[in-house]
């Protein structure tokens, strides 16, 4: 997907006529705050905005119980192309967000992941993540799959530089709860106190259990 594709869609949702009380509830659960007050004055910074617009297209629901994403790929509101269509309809069909360990990189050209809660391997198709990426580091984020490949589609993800052991992987391949970037964004501003995340995933966060083999 072309840069900058996903602020642009979430802002195309924002400024659409009827949808601005949508958006602002999305946001409010974002934030889990009941009163939008609570964030005046709140200025994101650039991971959290991404981590925001990652959320609202791909995992809120709004009252039509569709995410964008799906609401994009059902209405086609910018009349696209079958191709360009195509592009949204795959991303839909497939795309996963979770935790991935870093099983090879190649410089400037990809790399492979291995989700830890399925153990699937993905070849990603990917240039910026691959610098300062290490074999044995876990990270965060979003794959989706494109015209035939795969491609880290969301927010920069979040790479953690420590080696996993064995421990948590197990722990990981148990937790059963949708891992979404809220999430992420709830364990990196509030560590093991974050409210609505597994335990062991908010743990790790904070490094309250002996879960990794230091190098």
């Amino acid at each position: 997907m072309k840069k900058g594709w996903l602020r642009q869609m979430v802002d195309y949702y924002n400024n659409l006529r009827g949808f601005d009380k949508e958006f602002e509830h999305g946001i409010m659960k974002f934030f889990d705050v009941k009163n939008k007050n609570e964030l005046y004055g709140f200025k994101l910074d650039e991971q959290t905005e991404g981590w925001l617009n990652e959320w609202l297209w791909f995992d809120f629901r709004y009252s039509n119980e569709m995410t964008m994403l799906e609401d994009f790929v059902a209405t086609d509101p910018l009349n696209l192309s079958e191709a360009e269509l195509g592009e949204y309809k795959e991303l839909l069909a497939e795309n996963v967000y979770g935790f991935f360990e870093i099983m090879r990189v190649d410089l400037n050209q990809g790399l492979r992941l291995k989700n830890i809660s399925t153990g699937k391997e993905y070849e990603i198709k990917e240039r910026a993540a691959t610098c300062g990426a290490e074999v044995g580091n876990i990270m965060t984020g979003r794959i989706g799959k494109i015209n035939g490949h795969y491609e880290l589609v969301g927010a920069n993800g979040v790479q953690i530089h420590i080696k996993m052991g064995n421990n948590l992987k197990k722990m990981l391949m148990k937790v059963k709860t949708k891992y979404t970037p809220k999430m992420t964004f709830q364990i990196i501003s509030h560590g093991s106190t974050a409210e609505g995340v597994p335990e062991t995933v908010a743990a790790m966060a904070s490094c309250d259990l002996p879960l990794f083999d230091h190098p």
